[in-house]
């Protein structure tokens, strides 16, 4: 359904989603000050984290995954993501809601699915979709698999690496038995996703 055409990945990293989409041109974008070593991504272009160096209404989508969170200058750079847009042209993105601080020290917010609906609004997005990636439930399993890592991580000992899968596994186990349908049923989610379309 989206993905023709010329594709911007923003914070594209190692270009982990470019096999999901069929489009006549992938461009991956990036900065080189991030959490990330720049020498692990595959990036295209990379920009001065203001102005993005492209002309104006040059892609008919743009990919956002995990990023938002990191950006600093958040009104300034989503002006520029929407002046490279295309009119009619497809924003995909993905914010996460429940997890530690990562990529320090460029992790600066956490947004709801208000917050969302919120900043497309302002920059006159339609929205087309809004859903949260998981409920309740499969939240905590997800904070008690962070808390394992966490612990393996402060000790790599034996016994927490044993501890660590033992309750990945399990967790893993008890969402896929239960086969519940997760999305957008609760308020907590670990992911918020999102579609939408410049007007």
């Amino acid at each position: 359904m989206f993905g023709g055409g010329r594709l911007l990945d923003f914070g594209c990293g190692n270009k982990p989603y470019e096999c999901l989409f069929q489009c006549e041109e992938y461009i991956g974008c990036d900065i080189y000050e991030s959490g990330h070593n720049s020498n692990d991504k595959k990036v295209d272009v990379f920009y001065d984290g203001h102005t993005l160096p492209f002309n104006s209404e040059s892609f008919d989508t743009i990919l956002i995954t995990q990023v938002l969170e990191h950006v600093q200058n958040f009104d300034e750079i989503f002006k520029e993501l929407v002046r490279v847009l295309k009119k009619n042209g497809i924003f995909i993105i993905t914010v996460p809601f429940v997890g530690e601080e990562h990529e320090k020290p460029y992790d600066f917010r956490r947004f709801t699915s208000f917050g969302v609906k919120n900043f497309f609004d302002k920059y006159n997005i339609e929205i087309l979709e809004i859903r949260k990636s998981t409920n309740y439930k499969n939240s905590i399993r997800f904070v008690k698999c962070m808390y394992s890592d966490n612990k393996y991580r402060q000790n790599k000992s034996l016994k927490n690496l044993l501890s660590r899968y033992l309750k990945c596994v399990t967790e893993n186990l008890k969402f896929i038995l239960e086969r519940e349908d997760v999305a957008g049923k609760d308020d907590l989610g670990i992911n918020i996703f999102a579609v939408g379309r410049k007007n």
